[in-house]
């Protein structure tokens, strides 16, 4: 009876080993396609590059999310060509008025600017080649005003109230012209 309990412990051990070598071989070939997929989605997360579609590895589940991932990379490439169009057009418009204009956002912060602004701004910098300080896209044009000279305080403070009139929608339109002495003359 003792022999019979040891082979039968033994058997029991090495079908239970067998059963999770072959668990283990079936689980890493039904995950390995996943696993792949994700270490290429990573890498492409991690990567300054324009991501590429995947292959998918079959067309099972796996397959499945390999397409929908595509799909939605391909959705992103004509968004990001839209966009780009868009802001090109945008710009276009913008440098094709005769005047200096700077967009800004609710807050007063400069969201673009045309290139008759940025004229301006080179021409009148007290740094020969640089741009005014200020002047470019991320300024709050607000704090700009809100730090203006003594010399000059009833122009900041008229173009300050105005524009946050118009911010505020209290106007619908506002402007204000005064005269600018650039650093080389008046």
């Amino acid at each position: 009876v003792r022999d019979m309990q040891q082979r039968l412990f033994w058997a029991t051990l090495l079908l239970t080993v067998l059963t999770g070598a072959l668990t283990w071989l079936v689980l890493r070939r039904q995950l390995a396609p996943l696993v792949t997929t994700a270490n290429a989605m990573t890498a492409l997360a991690d990567s300054t590059e324009m991501p590429q579609p995947l292959v998918a590895p079959n067309q099972g589940e796996v397959g499945q999310l390999v397409a929908g991932f595509n799909r939605i990379l391909e959705q992103n490439v004509e968004r990001e060509s839209a966009l780009t169009a868009s802001k090109s057009f945008k710009d276009a418009v913008l440098d094709s008025l005769n005047a200096e204009i700077a967009v800004v956002d609710r807050y007063g912060v400069i969201q673009a600017v045309n290139a008759r602004w940025r004229q301006y701004a080179l021409e009148n910098s007290p740094e020969p080649g640089m741009p005014t300080r200020r002047t470019g896209i991320g300024t709050n044009y607000l704090a700009v005003c809100d730090g203006g000279t003594a010399a000059d305080s009833a122009n900041v403070a008229a173009v300050r109230a105005g524009l946050q009139s118009v911010l505020d929608g209290h106007l619908p339109r506002f402007s204000h012209e005064y005269s600018c002495e650039s650093p080389q003359q008046p």
